[in-house]
């Protein structure tokens, strides 16, 4: 047993299990090695030395005046010795067995107790440790591929990102880096089961948390999100400050936040919108890019009519209705879109939906916010501002062109003289 307590200290050390476990293991596979060497003896118990490492076998004796059978009885005079003191006919002590009787036996346990709690133990750190993962994000390598998916190499662990989670059209090498989110951790005898994902929407959401500083700050909110994994997502924020632009926060300067979040996604393509809690505006917004004429409600079957000029009808579609899809989820809504043509030529679409007055709170808005004191603007542009959360002349100035361009109504030009405006009225 030379030798046995530092190597349990040092593995201890490496792999963060506590030596104790170690030990009392250790005591526990020796005892039941005791048992099979000495079968007629009574209440075994092995004790480690936690600073030597030595070795101790125990059996409970009674104490009787003729001993008859060594191995459970011990006379009053050998008691005495052991005791110190004069001990009672009847009384149960424990006795000291020579350790030499389990031999080598002993070390092997030894051993194989060793390397099997280890195993055990890192098991379960990696279970606990991955348990309190769920829904972060983690970094791995691509190491192989099998039936069920791809197994990545986490470091101290393996994980798997099944082939359900990998987004349409992705392709894995072995040895390409890779960030997924954890899905789910699972125990089994093999050790906890790892579940990545590419496809769930929260990936997005953590993607953008550790690009965008303004979003871990708690200014900027992601609202809602809705994914085709591989294709399109669709992301609505606002900001808990009126001077910070959060489509603008989230899109970063040229483009860059966004920009990285796309490439890691393999060109994935991200739309990010103004939040509204104006179920019209928030539709509006979810259509885009395509531009929006009117959209009309009907609370009682949550639908709304989105109503687009003819040439934007198969934009706000889009591929496989894929546009309008992602729209409808990020919203909550279902949304019918038609083309103001075919409303014309079939006014009945209108029927369900009742038109919805402007309240004279929201008409008061628009009179009293900052926005409507700049020269040049008509009152239906600064509605359209104002209902996309612009209300001060300085979050106009402070705005990107990108992202006033998604308002419906405002193209790039527009935006770019809005900017110019609002910067000259500051100065």
């Amino acid at each position: 047993m030379e030798g046995l307590v530092q190597t349990i200290r040092q593995i201890s050390a490496e792999r963060g299990i506590d030596p104790e476990t170690i030990f009392a293991a250790i005591e526990s596979a020796m005892v039941a090695t005791a048992r099979k060497s000495l079968p007629r003896m009574r209440n075994l118990r092995v004790s480690v030395n936690r600073e030597t490492g030595t070795v101790q076998v125990f059996s409970t004796k009674r104490v009787v005046e003729e001993v008859k059978d060594y191995y459970t009885e011990i006379s009053v005079a050998e008691a005495k010795k052991k005791l110190g003191r004069k001990p009672k006919i009847g009384e149960e002590i424990e006795d000291e067995v020579n350790p030499d009787v389990l031999g080598r036996i002993a070390a092997q346990t030894a051993k194989q107790v060793v390397i099997q709690r280890i195993r055990e133990a890192q098991r379960e750190n990696v279970y606990e440790e991955y348990k309190t993962k769920i829904g972060t994000i983690v970094s791995g390598v691509a190491l192989r591929s099998e039936k069920e998916g791809t197994i990545i190499d986490l470091g101290r662990t393996e994980a798997l990102l099944p082939i359900k989670e990998q987004p349409r059209g992705m392709r894995l090498r072995q040895g390409d880096r890779i960030r997924c989110l954890v899905l789910d951790v699972r125990p089994s005898a093999k050790g906890p089961q790892i579940i990545l994902s590419r496809t769930h929407p929260d990936l997005i959401l953590r993607m953008f948390e550790q690009q965008v500083p303004e979003i871990v700050d708690g200014i900027v909110k992601i609202r809602a999100i809705a994914r085709e994994a591989g294709d399109r997502t669709k992301i609505a924020v606002e900001s808990t400050d009126k001077q910070i632009d959060p489509v603008g926060a989230c899109v970063g300067t040229k483009g860059v936040r966004v920009q990285d979040i796309v490439k890691e996604l393999v060109n994935e393509k991200i739309d990010i919108i103004h939040y509204s809690d104006d179920p019209k505006v928030f539709i509006t917004n979810a259509i885009s890019p395509a531009k929006v004429i009117d959209v009309k409600i009907d609370e009682v079957n949550h639908t709304a009519l989105v109503i687009v000029a003819e040439d934007q009808l198969s934009l706000a579609i889009g591929k496989h209705g894929q546009n309008a899809r992602l729209a409808a989820r990020l919203t909550n809504w279902k949304i019918d879109i038609i083309s103001d043509k075919t409303l014309q030529e079939h006014p009945k679409f209108l029927e369900p939906y009742e038109r919805q007055p402007v309240s004279e709170s929201s008409t008061k808005s628009v009179e009293n916010s900052e926005i409507n004191q700049l020269v040049g603007l008509g009152p239906k542009l600064t509605e359209k501002l104002i209902e996309a959360g612009y209300t001060t002349i300085t979050q106009l100035a402070e705005s990107s062109v990108e992202s006033l361009a998604q308002i419906p109504g405002i193209g790039a030009k527009t935006a770019e003289k809005l900017i110019a405006t609002a910067k000259k009225a500051l100065k």
